[in-house]
């Protein structure tokens, strides 16, 4: 084989190389979307109690949820649930001890999962990006490890903002005054023991039961249910 071609064959395969690792550095990213809330409305789903306007909006398809977690997180399970409080009254709403239940049209019913096991479902993982590098870094070492010192230290930063990203998207409970708004997403594991989850469990009619709302200007605690289409 004469030295040209092997300079040849040389480049290509660095140059392969390069590809790899920009493809799988340049995927080490999370950029937080903020939400963005619409006049009550705009969504379908939705239940009105004493001025108190409850919307679930369902992030139950695949451009939804990918635009706003950065990753199509049904993928894993995960149903999130955007859940938004509207207080159009001057009663004050107590929703600190709200329980939430994800309700499938054959009776079956999801307790809520924490935003921490969410957000588990798209962390970047460190040790296999390093271990990638490394071993394409076994060929052509002065190449690639800086690459792979990168790669750990992105992952690791990334990982953090994704993690922030939904603790802030997190649906907090708290007391709602009047003429105020409080919203956040609710998430739900669709796996039941070893089920295998397909995109068309999302595409079940569901409905959301919010228990234990509480209206301290008459004292009455109600429930909510509302269907999801």
């Amino acid at each position: 084989m004469g030295s040209g071609t092997k300079n040849h064959l040389l480049f290509k395969t660095i140059g392969f190389i390069c590809v790899i690792v920009l493809t799988l550095h340049g995927c080490i990213t999370h950029d937080p979307i903020p939400l963005v809330i619409k006049v009550p409305a705009f969504y379908k789903n939705k239940s009105t109690k004493d001025g108190l306007i409850v919307i679930a909006d369902p992030y139950n398809e695949r451009g939804k949820a990918r635009y706003i977690f950065g990753k199509d997180i049904r993928k894993k399970g995960v149903y999130p649930i955007h859940l938004i409080f509207q207080n159009q009254g001057d009663n004050y709403f107590d929703i600190t001890k709200v329980e939430t239940t994800l309700i499938s049209e054959a009776g079956i019913e999801y307790k809520p999962i924490t935003h921490e096991e969410a957000s588990s479902t798209i962390l970047k993982n460190t040790p296999i990006r390093v271990v990638a590098y490394g071993l394409l870094g076994s060929a052509f070492l002065v190449l690639t490890v800086p690459f792979a010192v990168s790669a750990g230290v992105s992952s690791y930063r990334t990982n953090k903002t994704i993690k922030k990203d939904f603790n802030e998207k997190q649906f907090a409970k708290e007391l709602i005054k009047p003429h105020e708004m409080s919203h956040g997403f609710i998430f739900f594991s669709l796996k039941i023991d070893d089920k295998k989850i397909s995109i068309d469990d999302f595409k079940e009619r569901y409905s959301i039961k919010l228990r234990s709302l509480n209206n301290i200007k008459t004292g009455e605690t109600f429930d909510l249910n509302i269907p999801i289409s």
